[in-house]
């Protein structure tokens, strides 16, 4: 997880998946483990980052998640630690209140693509409901 302090500065944190329920998604299929729900998703977007893509300082437009589906990449944070995915991991970017800071004008992250293929991913953007707790995310069941 990407998440911004009280302060704007951006750090890296590991995080457990919770808040998954287990149920039958297409009946009349075998339940299994499901996580983000349908009505929690604001957009899903495919991006690629082309070989040797450098990015800007920038900070997530929303809570997203971002699935690496081919290539490699590195996500390098205002507290300068550097994440590294491949196919088939996910990030959640919580850093949208970064800001500058007085002795560090960076904002949020800044993206780079690994190696000599491009790097795809699925970005699925969720509405601006979720709630974060400790850097990490759970979500509110609406009740309907």
């Amino acid at each position: 997880m990407v998440w911004a302090d009280k302060s704007g500065a951006t750090h890296i944190q590991s995080c457990r998946i919770e808040g998954l329920q287990f149920k039958t998604y297409a009946p009349p299929s075998a339940p299994q483990w499901i996580g983000v729900a349908p009505n929690q998703i604001e957009s899903i977007a495919y991006a690629v980052l082309p070989p040797g893509y450098v990015g800007t300082w920038h900070h997530a437009p929303g809570p997203q998640w971002v699935v690496t589906l081919s290539g490699r990449w590195s996500v390098e944070t205002t507290d300068g630690a550097v994440l590294v995915q491949g196919p088939g991991e996910m990030q959640f970017n919580a850093d949208s209140s970064s800001h500058p800071r007085k002795n560090d004008t960076h904002v949020g992250h800044i993206s780079k693509t690994i190696g000599n293929e491009p790097n795809v991913q699925l970005i699925i953007k969720l509405k601006p409901n979720v709630k974060i707790t400790n850097g990490c995310t759970t979500w509110e069941k609406k009740m309907d």
